[in-house]
């Protein structure tokens, strides 16, 4: 199908041909099921592919000159918006910047991964150059950046205010990784030997032949949290890109991939979790909507999903717990039509549903060295509600026994892993950690660490962390099932479970819960909680004791620390 042949309605973005990105194009008429859809695709990755041409070039050379790439909303309402074809011209600058600065092919380039278009002009152009982004959070302090810059040798960074003090405190110090002129700064006066951001742009020409760079070469490093040791730094390739978007396509977007969606996700752009829908809706030729503030506010996200008609959304679970808490409870919003949702309580899916009343919720499931190889898809299939999803096409899952490699039988829990081989969501190794990669791939299968269990229909359902797991009496018990059972009570606004020492069992599962506004937790109210886990989970499965506390403690993206819960004096 020729441009000129594609829908002109205002809701409908073509996909401009290609003739090896067929395979990515899912929504074709003549798709009928989800089983057909994953027998027919086949991974069609070229040898050679950068992924600037894909997310940027080839939108910026459109007739359609002002396409909106992202619209970024920032303190006072100000907003920031970024055209296709801007962010193909500004790349070409700073690509040209780079250049100059001495960055080449498969050098490292750090950047302060805020909501704003700086942050996307600064992938495509550290792409364009051949180079490897290193995405910070704009919350990390001065060592966590540091022990990032100096991990991975960085070249130049590319800081915000949100990163600069701490940036500049490193280039301050005595053989630290980077000097005051390694560093261009972004809405920030320059000094001592730095470059500003506008002033080398408006310098520069935006004339740039973006470097040639195998699908296999690497594009960007993803640091990992570092909760067993000291934080790895995950390589993934620019065929990575590709290996995003069958779940982008089915499960982010249902399947409606030329409908002109605005795409907004919470987290800054410097976690998997996030980058794994925003390339990928600048490859489908999406918006992408930007929160530039310093804080989270729900009420203020809220308006700005109605204002900017947001579509699709990865909404993680704390966020809906802001929005019950802080939203008039007659708050509505018709423009969603997906809802990632990463939670699995009855209650909040209820909520979404009421407030989102056109959107479906969906749920899936990644990690840093694997991008989103699970999701759902209720234009093609349904799964049950506690489910997270089948795995998507192109991607192979099975449930494997930890210690001998053999799978379980359906419906039994084993550890989830992935089948690595020609598989490009998956990484392409750790940052010079050649031994802890083939800890994590071996025998051809990426595994996960995580443990969970695939029914007889394919649909699969997270249990823990194979760390988290309760070995009680022999039995292999998932505390995210228990939480997932007391958070369907009324009672419990927020619970973490986990497993502490018994002479008899082993382990038996005890619970840490927040109680919800106007209960309190009495015995008859224990007793009860006790009883629906042993009903609707399993008898042996019930916490021996549940405590409230006044908060949980929580990672950065939302998920219980169930490991501070066991530092607790009442759980040794």
């Amino acid at each position: 199908m020729t441009d000129s042949e594609q829908p002109s309605t205002d809701n409908v973005v073509g996909s401009r041909p290609s003739p090896f990105l067929e395979a990515f194009q899912f929504e074709k008429e003549e798709l009928t099921s989800f089983e057909q859809v994953r027998d027919e695709f086949e991974w069609d990755v070229p040898e050679v592919f950068n992924a600037a041409t894909y997310l940027c070039d080839r939108w910026g050379d459109d007739h359609d000159t002002e396409r909106t790439a992202m619209t970024s909303v920032g303190s006072a309402n100000a907003v920031d918006q970024l055209t296709y074809s801007e962010l193909k011209s500004r790349s070409g600058r700073l690509a040209n910047v780079l250049r100059s600065s001495g960055v080449s092919k498969g050098d490292r380039v750090a950047l302060s991964a805020d909501q704003i278009p700086s942050t996307l002009v600064s992938f495509i152009s550290i792409w364009k150059v051949g180079a490897v982004a290193v995405p910070l959070s704009p919350k990390y302090g001065t060592s966590a950046i540091e022990y990032r810059l100096s991990d991975c040798d960085v070249d130049v960074c590319i800081s915000t205010s949100s990163n600069i003090e701490e940036v500049r405190e490193i280039a301050e110090g005595d053989d630290g990784p980077i000097s005051s002129a390694d560093i261009i700064v972004v809405d920030i006066e320059p000094r001592h030997g730095e470059k500003g951001y506008s002033e080398a742009l408006e310098e520069a020409s935006t004339a740039f032949g973006t470097r040639r760079t195998k699908a296999a070469d690497p594009a960007f490093i993803i640091y990992t949290s570092g909760t067993t040791g000291p934080p790895k730094g995950v390589v993934h390739a620019h065929r990575s890109l590709l290996g995003m978007l069958p779940t982008y396509a089915l499960s982010m977007c249902n399947g409606e991939t030329k409908f002109n969606h605005v795409a907004w996700v919470p987290a800054a752009w410097s976690w998997i979790a996030s980058l794994s829908y925003v390339f990928p809706a600048l490859f489908y030729g999406h918006s992408l909507m930007g929160d530039a503030n310093d804080r989270f506010d729900p009420v203020r996200s809220f308006r700005n999903f109605i204002e900017y008609n947001v579509s699709v959304a990865f909404i993680p679970h704390p966020v809906v717990q802001q929005w019950q808490e802080e939203l008039d409870p007659t708050s509505r919003c018709d423009s969603l039509r997906v809802a990632m949702f990463g939670g699995m309580d009855k209650e909040s899916t209820d909520w979404l549903r009421q407030t989102f009343p056109n959107a479906v919720v969906h749920k899936g499931y990644g990690q840093s060295e694997a991008c989103l190889p699970i999701g759902h898809c209720k234009s093609l299939f349904s799964s049950p509600e506690k489910s997270i999803g089948r795995a998507m096409p192109g991607h192979t899952i099975r449930t494997l026994d930890s210690e001998t490699g053999e799978p379980v039988k359906p419906g039994e829990i084993g550890e989830l892993a992935i089948r690595y081989d020609g598989d490009p969501a998956c990484l392409d190794g750790y940052w010079e950690r050649p031994e802890k990669f083939s800890e994590k791939v071996r025998d051809g299968w990426l595994w996960t660490g995580d443990l969970g269990r695939i029914d007889e229909d394919a649909n699969i359902y997270f249990t823990s962390r194979k760390d988290d797991v309760i070995k009680s009496s022999g039995y292999r018990i998932g505390p995210g099932e228990i939480e997932s059972e007391l958070r369907a009570h009324p009672v419990i606004e927020d619970v973490g479970v986990i497993g502490i020492p018994d002479d008899a069992r082993g382990e038996v599962p005890v619970a840490y819960v927040t109680v919800a506004d106007g209960f309190e937790l009495s015995e008859d109210t224990i007793e009860e909680l006790q009883t629906h886990v042993k009903e609707q989970y399993a008898a042996y499965a019930y916490p021996r004791r549940i405590t409230a506390v006044e908060e949980l403690p929580r990672t950065s993206n939302g998920k219980v620390r169930r490991v501070e819960l066991k530092d607790r004096s009442d759980a040794q």
